[in-house]
């Protein structure tokens, strides 16, 4: 009889054991397996210290705030962004970064197609890929497949007959157009917040022309790619984040405002749970995919 009970007392632990161990760690951030985990601010004062810091396989953790920055990826890492200060409550989109103009918010290139990159959880802002040009010569020849239709050779560029002004102008009565039958996505404020970033990107693109002339648009110039997010030769996978305000080229032909992905391995391209808004592939020549475009992505 006493060694039924023991028994008995002894699976009753073993069972409250394994229960807390679940516990606790479902309330922990999810870490690639065999992986460090790398904390910003914690660890890392900038995410992009703690890009450098990461191995592949690794995972960084991004506490709740605003961070301007402008990211280089070159390995296998998972960023996973809204976290809070304790890093146990994960609020997706509570950590913007913003690219201020400057560049790409998130530049990705990786050495092999299959090299996994996740973006998860991140509000990504302001980016703006002009004159970064996104793709080698030698991969514009050949098929590839995007959501926005076929990228045409650096030859078959033309030169936009129409100003900075004009074309805002027609853009501005569009949108007024869609605002004034309540149809504009966001409502009046997404609107009157569009309005302000079309003035600011024609000056933009009036100050580009007038420093290069009419040869701003040759035929053989490649296409700016990827203003929020750029991603070659990688599989990325982008969750449960928000794309907002970027803008691939300013004054010349542009590919995907928000997200860029190129080359990436068949079926390893994952993108799910995200927003994609107010993103522009092109202000003033010829553009595709505002919000996404896909090259060479087999599914």
């Amino acid at each position: 009889m006493r060694r039924s009970v023991h028994l008995f007392l002894v699976l009753g632990l073993v069972g409250l054991l394994a229960l807390l161990l679940v516990l606790v760690g479902g309330s922990q951030p999810a870490v690639r397996a065999g992986g460090a985990t790398l904390r910003v601010p914690d660890d890392y004062a900038t995410i992009q210290a703690a890009v450098d810091a990461a191995a592949d396989g690794d995972t960084i953790l991004v506490a709740e705030g605003y961070y301007r920055e402008n990211l280089t990826i070159a390995e296998g890492i998972t960023l996973s962004g809204g976290w809070d200060a304790a890093f146990t409550i994960q609020t997706p989109g509570d950590s913007t970064i913003d690219g201020q103009g400057l560049g790409r918010v998130i530049s990705i290139t990786c050495p092999s197609t299959d090299t996994v990159v996740t973006v998860d959880g991140f509000t990504i802002w302001n980016g703006n890929a002009t004159g970064l040009a996104g793709l080698p010569a030698a991969m514009l020849a050949g098929p590839h497949s995007s959501v926005q239709g076929s990228m045409p050779q650096p030859s078959q560029a033309l030169t936009d007959p129409l100003s900075p002004a004009e074309n805002a102008s027609r853009l501005r009565t569009d949108l007024g157009d869609l605002a004034a039958r309540g149809l504009y996505p966001g409502g009046p404020a997404a609107y009157q917040a569009m309005m302000a970033k079309l003035e600011r990107l024609t000056a933009l693109a009036e100050q580009a022309q007038a420093r290069s002339g009419p040869s701003e648009h040759r035929p053989d110039q490649f296409p700016d790619a990827g203003g929020g997010i750029y991603s070659w030769n990688a599989s990325l996978h982008l969750l449960n984040s928000t794309v907002e305000s970027n803008v691939a080229g300013v004054g010349g032909h542009g590919y995907g405002g928000g997200v860029f992905v190129g080359q990436a391995a068949p079926g390893g391209v994952v993108i799910a749970g995200n927003t994609l808004q107010y993103n522009i592939a092109s202000d003033y020549a010829d553009g595709h995919g505002g919000g996404l475009y896909l090259f060479r992505t087999p599914g």
